[in-house]
């Protein structure tokens, strides 16, 4: 049990960035561990970060991130690695206004070096096939759900809190509550830890940040 614990609290510790299934006044995942595919209008997001030669550098990690699986195919890591790097020292404040709007959305993991969701992507969880990992956020009211989904409508999810630094276009985040979803039966968990993620590059499809552990993580849009 213990050892079934840490490996729910790693993994949702894990994927408290990849964002889905979101709107403005709410949150809502469709039956069978589906994601509600929400999109915001592309707008000025998309010239947010744009110049400075960050365009081609993010058309650069969006391809070698869509050649991953999911982070499984690592050779392109540390090129990555550097790409984003590169970004985030040309990053720049662009103001809580409009860095809620351009975050505020649904956004799934394409990409992480995060070893715990490498391993569930890998393994699967109890014998079932990893599906995806998600969550949801909701930037106005300062709450967010995530959901790491596996085969045969099983899921693992957790609710919380957020937090906006404008310093750094950084969300810091805190779980309050967890639970397993099997066969139609919910089980919750006592769950506590928390975290941040610095969002260097944000447009109306892509979302590339580096979080407190250190770990990189490219999303897009459902």
């Amino acid at each position: 049990v213990k050892m079934t614990q840490m490996m729910l609290l790693s993994l949702l510790f894990a994927c408290a960035h990849a964002k889905i299934a979101v709107q403005r006044t709410g949150f809502g995942c469709e039956r069978g561990n589906r994601m509600t595919r929400i999109r915001p209008k592309a707008s000025f997001f998309d010239n947010l970060f744009s110049g400075g030669g960050n365009n081609g550098k993010v058309k650069t990690l969006i391809d070698l991130a869509k050649k991953s699986d999911r982070g499984r195919i690592t050779e392109n890591n540390e090129e990555m690695k550097q790409l984003i790097d590169s970004l985030r020292s040309n990053m720049k404040p662009i103001g809580e206004d409009k860095l809620k709007k351009a975050v505020n959305g649904s956004w799934v993991e394409m990409w992480t070096t995060e070893d715990a969701v490498l391993s569930f992507a890998k393994n699967g969880f109890f014998g079932e096939k990893f599906d995806f990992a998600g969550g949801s956020i909701n930037m106005y009211e300062n709450t967010f759900t995530n959901i790491v989904s596996f085969s045969n409508g099983r899921s693992v999810e957790a609710d919380g809190k957020i937090k906006v630094d404008t310093d750094n276009n950084r969300v810091s985040f805190r779980f309050n509550v967890a639970k397993i979803n099997v066969g139609g039966i919910t089980v919750p968990l006592p769950f506590a830890a928390g975290g941040y993620i610095d969002n260097v590059y944000v447009d109306s499809k892509h979302r590339i940040g580096v979080d407190s552990r250190g770990d990189y993580r490219v999303y897009r849009r459902p």
